[in-house]
């Protein structure tokens, strides 16, 4: 016999290989391999002005800038003030809310709340 199948059957040779039942295993070395793979992380300078201008999601921009914010000082929380809403290329208050609320929403931040203030998030990994 060439090979069984899953029903016991033999397969023909003549039977191309991509017909020919398959099942992927996961190794050892693919475990390793995707966790370097997963730790891989970029590197500055990143311009703000590089991501207001190529990152067309006011969410995904905000949350770069609020990275790069937390990086530049020691705390890990940030109001997000019209500074921070600036360099993330956003300049209406309602957008910043969506995008705030989107992060917030994916678990992204956590956000602090407070009736007249900025809001104050964190950074979750």
């Amino acid at each position: 016999m060439d090979g069984n199948s899953e029903s016991g059957r033999a397969i023909s040779t003549l039977v191309p290989d991509k017909l020919v039942p398959s099942e992927r295993v996961t190794t050892k070395a693919d475990h390793s391999r995707q966790k370097r793979r997963d730790e891989r992380f970029l590197k500055g300078p990143v311009r703000f002005t590089w991501i207001r201008k190529n990152i067309p999601c006011p969410a995904s921009r905000l949350l770069l800038i609020l990275r790069a914010y937390t990086d530049m000082q020691t705390s890990t929380q940030i109001k997000v003030g019209t500074a921070v809403l600036k360099d993330a290329g956003i300049s209406n208050r309602q957008a910043a809310y969506r995008a705030i609320r989107k992060l917030e929403s994916a678990g992204s931040l956590a956000v602090h709340r407070k009736p007249g203030c900025k809001p104050t998030v964190a950074l979750r990994d």
